[in-house]
């Protein structure tokens, strides 16, 4: 694992092994067990792109982990 600085940007992307078609299908980052999503969170983003996921968490703290 990386060292990642408090007060930095974190981009986190995985790759299925089909796309989401649907955009009505809920995509979210958990934190103990909770949605963590974007519309919940301004500095939550999430991007769909195919079979791609971006997740970016910007100025992350201790907290966050």
């Amino acid at each position: 694992s990386d060292d990642i600085e408090e007060d930095s940007n974190v981009i986190m992307q995985c790759v299925l092994n089909r796309p989401i078609d649907d955009d009505n299908i809920p995509v979210a980052l958990l934190k103990n067990s909770k949605a963590l999503s974007a519309t919940d969170n301004e500095r939550v983003k999430i991007e769909r792109d195919g079979t791609t996921l971006k997740v970016q968490l910007s100025n992350v703290k201790l907290d966050d982990a």
